[in-house]
Order: structure tokens, then C-alpha cells, then sequence
């Protein structure tokens, strides 16, 4: 009997053990998710956005202070242009170290050209998976022609409604259906004359976006 109870606790344990790693497994896959926004939206959630070229990683990770959460890579990044800056540490045509976190990372290619953005502050720049990455060659028109003419109003909030509510305009934000991808040629800025935030389409997206608004916001 006494054999039999050690044989079922240690079957209780390896069970116990495969549970909990089959837990932090699901944890990891699903903290490092992220929803599907506007990238408008992550223009204006970003403290710095950039263009420039990765030119090494794995720089030497500065001391950081205490309490401050530890980062696996280090990008250094040559700035080609900067499109916001609120850290005011960044200039064109300098180099500077990108952080990535070790829980939600990205892998950038040396000698890759990227649009970057992210949080940021005193103690550097940070790029996660739910920030901005993307290899310049790629950026959609619209985010391009938007990012290259200055065209974002962080001052028009952008918000989402689902297929069950009525997505009504208003005068400080920009209605989004979660599930439809019209809006994202165009961008959401305020009218020089009525003073209120509407989508405004990206002129090789006219026809769609067109009837993207007859749907949604009347």
C-alpha cells in the first residue's frame, strides 16, 4: 500500500510538472500576442519613430538602474530620419542603441533598413514585438505617404466599435470596425474649417474606403 500511495504522488508530481509547463508555455505564447490596431495608433503610442539602418546587435548593455527590467538585445541603429521624437535624443544621421525586451522580442537583419518606434525615455529606447518593426520595403503607401508628409493628428483619438454597435462619428475620434481592413489607407485627422476628426482616404484607396464609410459611419 505504502508503495502504491509513493507510486501515485510521483505520478501526481511528473502530471503536476507537465501541467505547469504546458501553462508557461500557453503564458509565453499568449503575453506576446498582440491585437491588430491602426497604425496610426501606433504612431501616436510611440515616444520615438525612425527610419534607420541596423548596423550590429548585441552592443554592450548599459548599466541600468535598479528595479529597471533587464533586455536581451541591443541594436544599434544608424537614424536616417526621425518622425517624432518626444525623448528629444534623437538626430539624423547619428547611431543609436535600440533595446529589445527578452520576454516579447523582435530580430532585426544587420544592414536592414526599418521604420522603428517605440516607448522611450532618459534611460533609452525600447522596440517590442507590439511596437514598430518593419522593414522599410514594406511599410503600406498609405503609412509611408502619411509618416513622409506629416499627415498623423495624435490629437483625433481612434477608436474600435464591433459588427453589433453603431459606429457613429464624433468630433475628437475616428470610428474603426475591429474586422475591417479599409481603414487602414487611410488616416484619421482634423478638418481645417468644422474642426472634427475624420477618416481621410489615401488617394489608391478611394473606391474602398468609400464604401467602408457607407457601412459604418453614417
Amino acid at each position: 500500500m505504502q508503495e502504491e500511495g509513493w507510486l501515485n504522488i510521483n505520478m501526481d508530481s511528473h502530471l503536476l510538472t507537465k501541467i505547469l509547463i504546458l501553462v508557461s508555455s500557453l503564458s509565453a505564447v499568449y503575453g506576446c500576442s498582440c491585437l491588430e490596431g491602426h497604425h496610426q495608433e501606433d504612431f501616436c503610442r510611440a515616444a520615438y519613430v525612425i527610419r534607420g539602418d541596423v548596423i550590429d546587435s548585441n552592443a554592450p548593455v548599459p548599466v541600468l538602474p535598479a528595479g529597471h527590467p533587464q533586455r536581451s538585445i541591443i541594436y544599434t541603429v544608424r537614424v536616417k530620419k526621425v518622425f517624432k521624437d518626444n525623448t528629444h535624443s534623437i538626430s539624423e544621421g547619428t547611431v543609436i542603441h535600440i533595446e529589445t525586451s527578452s520576454l516579447c522580442s523582435v530580430t532585426l537583419d544587420k544592414d536592414g533598413d526599418y521604420l522603428l518606434g517605440g516607448p522611450g525615455d532618459a534611460n533609452g529606447l525600447v522596440v517590442g514585438l507590439c511596437d514598430i518593426a518593419t522593414k522599410w520595403e514594406n511599410i503600406p503607401k498609405c503609412q509611408m505617404n502619411s509618416l513622409l508628409n506629416n499627415l498623423y493628428n495624435c490629437g483625433c483619438e481612434i477608436t474600435t466599435c464591433t459588427e453589433n454597435q453603431i459606429c457613429k462619428a464624433s468630433i475628437h475620434s475616428c470610428k474603426m470596425a475591429f474586422h475591417v481592413k479599409a481603414v487602414q489607407n487611410a488616416y484619421c485627422a482634423r478638418s481645417k474649417f468644422r474642426r472634427r476628426c475624420h477618416w481621410k482616404t489615401c488617394p489608391s484607396a478611394q473606391n474602398i474606403f468609400r464604401s467602408y464609410i457607407n457601412v459604418f459611419e453614417r
